[in-house]
């Protein structure tokens, strides 16, 4: 299980990227605010393997099975209205997200987790109709049936309530309209209790 918990180092390269409380305050380099903001809403679905965890109870229970998970997010896509929109190139989305990750079998001795976060998606390339993104997620996960030496003794995985959810991505996305994007991507789903 130890050689699934991510390096501290990519938690470090993260959070260095955060931004003070400066960026809170009311922008004055856009007098006249005409500069566009715009609300997004997503709605992912992910179909996926589990990584074995070495434990043999699971890999027979769940890591067998497709897995498969759904993601709603509301944010906001950034156009220039902040200083720190222009620093990234008037191109990234930032908001917030829920995960709800459903094994197969549902009803099974490690739970059905699910999970609320914060993501920030740079796409570094990027054209009229077309994208490759970097999308990060990090948050809080719950809904795991932890171990118990009594009621869940094979489940050696997790054995916390409350864990880390980590999600890195990379989406090639294209405008169908104005209002409507497809993307098709690739990621890791991680939560941890170390």
């Amino acid at each position: 299980m130890k050689w699934l918990l991510l390096p501290v180092f990519i938690l470090c390269v993260t959070c260095s990227f955060g931004q003070s409380l400066e960026f809170l305050r009311a922008d004055t380099s856009d007098q006249n605010k005409d500069l566009p903001r715009y609300l997004i809403t997503e709605m992912k679905f992910h179909h996926g393997i589990h990584l074995t965890t070495g434990v043999d109870a699971l890999e027979e229970a769940v890591e067998g099975n497709p897995y498969n998970a759904v993601d709603m997010r509301i944010g906001w896509r950034g156009y220039g209205r902040k200083s720190w929109h222009q620093f990234f190139g008037n191109k990234m989305t930032y908001g917030l997200g829920l995960n709800w990750a459903i094994f197969n079998p549902f009803n099974n001795i490690l739970g059905n987790p699910y999970a609320v976060y914060a993501f920030i998606e740079y796409p570094f390339i990027k054209s009229k109709r077309f994208w490759l993104s970097l999308d990060i997620a990090i948050g809080g996960g719950a809904g795991f049936k932890p171990y118990d030496p009594v009621k869940n003794p094979n489940q050696r995985a997790i054995g916390a309530r409350v864990n880390l959810f980590f999600e890195p991505q990379i989406e090639f996305g294209t405008m169908i309209s104005d209002r409507l994007d497809l993307a098709i991507g690739g990621g890791l789903t991680h939560y941890s209790d170390g």
